[in-house]
């Protein structure tokens, strides 16, 4: 007697299970018909009225589409397949009683290599699965063989299927992604990131901005991508892996950011694509538009570390400028889209530390070496992303206690602890007497963008005494005070000025140096608008011009005379400024008898070709004057305008 037959009573027919019977009625005689529709609802009506045999059903029917794949009787897999992917979206309360059944089936048409119709028949019903919300899911259900195969689909080489295979590898892990990736609990998918990243970045490329616009009869749906078209090609896998990077990092938590970028970084390693910079710059700006904004600080630390690998190879100099430039485009999203945080000083904290270390590298390498240019190139690809980030947050406010500070306006126990974060200004301030040139200019530079938020700096960038001040449009009583900067300077100030000290003495100064010196005292007294801060910076301005009349001493010896005359010049047109813009007239008479005495009456006091000639014949003949102010004069007339001079009392450290 026949196990199988159905059709005979005297060969058996009611000594075959049901369950059996039930799930032979829904293969058709013709494979080409599709599955018997009242069969499989006669089936699936049994299954809730006897739940204990659907794992039976789902066992005999997996078993009956093995035995037709060992056959080769293609059809009806295919036929099998429809019928279990139909049991499963009717029965899918019962999901956990046959899933395993039904997953083994898959894996043996995912073992059909070389079968394209069969894996995306098999690829289609993985989906279908994953689109289940299962309300217990079960935990310990490994998919580990799925993602090995979907990796294996999205690296085929096949000489004429390979995008259409490559198309059903980025599926299945689309669909693993979406099943597991939004449960928390279900860790799976974040284990095989260093399969499924690098599957999906493979496929991916640098869209052509010129192309032309026939992708007309290609769909994209957001809640189940899959992409129709007539022919699919390579733009069809690059927008599909896409749009899966873009999902998986929409999912990810912060915890797991570092198993999402560090396989993303090693496959740039391993193929060596950080040099062709417009694809790793591609990559990331998908990931930081798609990552939640409070997580993008996360990535640029993972970066940094990367960068950071690379910084004793120096055989690797142009991968490190291509790291940074990735770095820069991802420092200007953080800037634009989610404001500053405590983290990101830090990360820049570390890029002057890298630029710092360049520089060092340099002056121990020889002029002729090969590696000079690729350095300088990286130093630039640094000091371009500080500056455009910092410029990103012209706007930001530099303390957030004016509430609190206005309430307690003269109370000295005024907490500054909600200060702008030391992360940032604790190197910057330190990094201010720098002995690399090129490190102290973009120091000043990062503070003068940092504090100056009424773009003060372009009228006042260069050295300039004028008689008329009112063709600068500044004004210094904007506001009454500046009450969220004022907390910054008394918790700043003394380092501040002791730092400025230092680099303001300093032989190796430029032009450009005295410049943004110069830019930075005039910006933190008017963004600052107050009495004492001013009263201090104009005892730091006698400081140094004591300093100065005693260049002879030991300390200062190696001070050229060139530079005393710029330091000179810088005084003369700070207390110019100053004086006239905050109508203190006794002080404005003094330094224009100061002024018309020495002959500084020129407006521009730094010719640009200052600093290009060792020689002082070749200096103008208003650099080689010395502009000495009266210390007494200054206090008298600060007295008349009732300021503060008490404070003159104070004493600046000099360096030690």
């Amino acid at each position: 007697m026949s196990k199988y037959c159905n059709n005979c009573f005297c060969c058996g027919h009611y000594l075959v299970p049901r369950y059996k019977r039930l799930v032979n009625n829904i293969f058709s005689q013709n494979p080409q018909h599709s599955v018997d529709r009242n069969n499989l609802e006669r089936l699936r009506f049994y299954a809730i009225q006897k739940p204990e045999k659907l794992h039976k059903s789902f066992r005999y029917m997996s078993e009956k589409i093995a035995r037709y794949l060992r056959h080769q009787n293609l059809p009806y897999v295919i036929l099998g397949i429809k019928a279990m992917d139909d049991t499963v979206k009717s029965c899918c309360e019962q999901l956990n009683t046959f899933i395993d059944h039904y997953l083994a089936t898959l894996h043996l048409l995912l073992e059909e290599r070389d079968d394209l119709e069969l894996i995306e028949h098999a690829i289609h019903s993985f989906e279908s699965f994953c689109e289940i919300r299962q309300e217990a899911p079960n935990y310990q259900r490994d998919y580990e063989f799925f993602v090995d195969r979907f990796t294996q689909l999205c690296h085929d080489n096949d000489p004429i299927n390979k995008i259409r295979f490559r198309y059903l590898g980025l599926r299945g892990h689309q669909a693993l992604i979406r099943k597991t990736a939004g449960d928390e609990l279900h860790n799976d998918v974040w284990k095989h990131m260093n399969q499924i990243i690098p599957s999906i970045i493979f496929n991916m490329k640098v869209p052509n901005q010129n192309r032309s616009q026939d992708l007309s009869i290609t769909t994209i749906s957001l809640e189940q991508v899959t992409i129709t078209t007539e022919t699919l090609t390579e733009n069809d896998l690059n927008i599909l892996a896409n749009t899966i990077l873009k999902d998986l990092f929409c999912r990810v938590h912060v915890n797991d950011i570092p198993t999402c970028i560090k396989p993303v970084l090693n496959h740039l390693d391993l193929h060596e694509l950080w040099t062709v910079v417009d694809f790793p710059k591609y990559i990331f700006s998908e990931i930081m538009n798609s990552v939640n904004h409070y997580n993008s600080y996360s990535i640029i630390d993972l970066l940094l570390d990367h960068l950071e690998l690379y910084s004793e190879k120096k055989d690797m100099l142009r991968i490190k400028t291509c790291i940074m430039q990735v770095i820069h485009i991802c420092l200007i999203f953080a800037a634009t889209n989610t404001g500053v945080e405590s983290t990101i000083f830090s990360g820049l904290a570390r890029l002057i530390k890298c630029l710092e270390k360049s520089f060092h590298n340099e002056s121990r390498r020889s002029k002729a070496s090969v590696y000079i240019q690729d350095e300088q190139q990286f130093q630039n690809a640094v000091i371009d992303g500080i500056r455009e980030f910092t410029e990103k947050l012209r706007d930001y406010q530099i303390m957030e206690v004016a509430a609190t500070y206005q309430a307690k306006r003269h109370d000295e126990s005024t907490s500054t602890q909600t200060t702008f974060p030391h992360q940032l200004f604790d190197p910057l301030i330190k990094m201010m007497s720098a002995s690399v040139v090129e490190i102290r200019l973009i120091i000043l530079e990062i503070l003068i963008l940092l504090i100056d938020k009424r773009h003060y700096a372009d009228k006042i960038r260069k050295i300039r005494i004028p008689k008329d001040i009112s063709q600068l449009n500044l004004s210094a009583a904007t506001k009454t005070s500046h009450l969220v900067d004022m907390p910054f300077m008394k918790k700043y100030g003394e380092r501040f000025l002791r730092q400025l000290y230092n680099c303001i003495l300093m032989n190796n100064n430029t032009k450009d140096i005295f410049y943004t010196i110069y830019c930075l005292m005039n910006i933190v007294t008017l963004e600052v608008n107050d009495q004492d801060i001013l009263v201090d910076i104009i005892h730091f301005c006698f400081e140094i011009q004591s300093i100065l009349l005693t260049i002879i001493d030991e300390d200062y010896k190696k001070l050229s005379k060139i530079n005393c005359n710029c330091i000179h010049a810088l005084i003369a047109a700070y207390f110019n400024l100053m004086s006239k813009l905050y109508g203190i007239e006794a002080f404005s008479t003094h330094v224009d008898e100061v002024i018309q005495s020495r002959e500084l009456s020129a407006p521009h006091l730094l010719p640009p070709n200052a600093f290009q000639s060792t020689t002082k014949e070749n200096l103008s003949k208003s650099l080689s004057m010395e502009c000495l102010f009266s210390e007494k004069i200054v206090i008298d007339a600060l007295k008349l305008s009732h300021y503060d001079i008490s404070r003159f009392d104070r004493i600046i450290h000099k360096p030690g």
